[in-house]
């Protein structure tokens, strides 16, 4: 019996696959050889490169809900992954628009979850 576990974060860039959706951030399970991820209706789904296109993401330290935010690209009451970036040495996560904002405690308060 093979043990399943955690990899890594990916951005799904392409699917095939209806219940991966291109744009989202999926935790990968990896066991043996084979990936895969937990679909949109909560099913562990295999993915190769045929069925979808992704990138790697940095490891997942945290995953907060923002009480208040003085940027209007991210919601309050919404949870989010924050991301470990060891190379240049900060912590981030993606806004509503997909795009990378510094996740720094004088720009949010959030709690842990």
């Amino acid at each position: 019996m093979q043990t399943a576990l955690l990899y890594n974060s990916i951005l799904v860039n392409q699917s095939k696959i209806d219940s991966i959706k291109v744009g989202k951030i999926y935790s990968t399970i990896k066991a043996g050889n084979i990936f895969f991820v937990f679909d949109e209706d909560g099913k562990k789904t295999q993915i190769t490169a045929e069925k979808i296109k992704w990138k790697e993401l940095d490891p997942v330290v945290m995953i907060v809900r923002i009480n208040s935010t003085l940027l209007p690209s991210v919601a309050k009451d919404k949870v989010y992954r924050v991301f470990d970036d060891r190379k240049n040495d900060e912590r981030y996560i993606y806004d509503e628009n997909g795009e990378k904002v510094l996740f720094d405690w004088i720009i949010f308060n959030y709690e842990l979850i």
